[in-house]
Order: C-alpha cells, then sequence, then structure tokens
C-alpha cells in the first residue's frame, strides 16, 4: 500500500486550492493521503462550526489564541486579536452575563453561524464550500485523513 502525507503552509492571498490539487494528485496514487495544512486548520473551522454551541465557541477562543501568533506576522494585529479573543472567551464563560455581553453573545453566534458567507465576501480565494465538499468524500470512503493544526508540536527548520 502506498501512503502519501501531504505537508502545507497558508498561501497569501489565503487560498485552499494549492491543498486541494495537492489531494487530488495524491488520491490518483495513493491507497491512503493524509493532510496536514495549517492553512485548512485555521480556515475551514468558519465554515464547518457554523452551529457551534457556546462550550465548542469558549474551546476555539483557545484555539485560535494558539493559532494566531503563529499565523500573523504584524505583532499589533496579534497583540489586538488576542485581546479580542480573550475577552470574547470570558463573555461566553460570564454565568450571568449582562444585557451588552448577551447581545455581545447573540452577535458571536450570528457571525459563528455565517462564516461561509462572511468569509466568501471577505477572501473568495478561499473557496470553503467546494474545499469541504470535496475533500469530505474523500475522507467519508476512508481515502483522506486530515490532520488538525498541532500546537504542540514545533516545527524545526
Amino acid at each position: 500500500m502506498l501512503h502519501i502525507t501531504i505537508g502545507t503552509a497558508p498561501t497569501e492571498p489565503p487560498s485552499l486550492e494549492p491543498d486541494l490539487r495537492m489531494v487530488k494528485v495524491a488520491l490518483l496514487y495513493a491507497d491512503k493521503v493524509i493532510l496536514c495544512s495549517s492553512g485548512y486548520s485555521s480556515w475551514m473551522p468558519l465554515f464547518v462550526n457554523r452551529d457551534k454551541t457556546i462550550e465548542q465557541a469558549i474551546k476555539e477562543t483557545y484555539d485560535l489564541e494558539e493559532m494566531i501568533p503563529k499565523l500573523l506576522k504584524d505583532s499589533e494585529a496579534i497583540r489586538l486579536f488576542l485581546k479580542f479573543t480573550r475577552m470574547a472567551r470570558k463573555i461566553l464563560q460570564s454565568k450571568n452575563p449582562s444585557e451588552q455581553e448577551l447581545k455581545f453573545i447573540k452577535w458571536y453566534q450570528e457571525i459563528s453561524s455565517k462564516p461561509f458567507e462572511v468569509f466568501n465576501t471577505e477572501f473568495p480565494t478561499l473557496n470553503l464550500k467546494e474545499v469541504n465538499d470535496e475533500l469530505e468524500i474523500a475522507v467519508k470512503t476512508g481515502f483522506l485523513e486530515i490532520h488538525k493544526h498541532l500546537s504542540k508540536i514545533n516545527v524545526i527548520l
């Protein structure tokens, strides 16, 4: 049996097209393909997790807090994003949210429920629905395994 592992990095502008092309080619030759993609790990949850619970949203804030410093270069953007992420988590974890916090939670859930629309407008190069639909078929048939971002592993170049 031939197994192929594909490792990819985020592109500029954001796109998962290179990941999809490499997976398609690998599936022509291999019995099993593993995709290790920081771009996929970063962008696909925005599409896949449309109807997340508050608990899933809280977990997502921890994941984002780990990934963003590795994906962004601008220190001010990183600082602001981390500040927002921590504020969002604090509000989401609130046992007795204020009226304003309830509005934020509602807004957060609305944004989370429409990531495909929001991010397709901002980053049309991502093609989230197309990539998800095509990769999902290969995953369901057992030919493709997708490894999510592993923040505990440091790659030394």
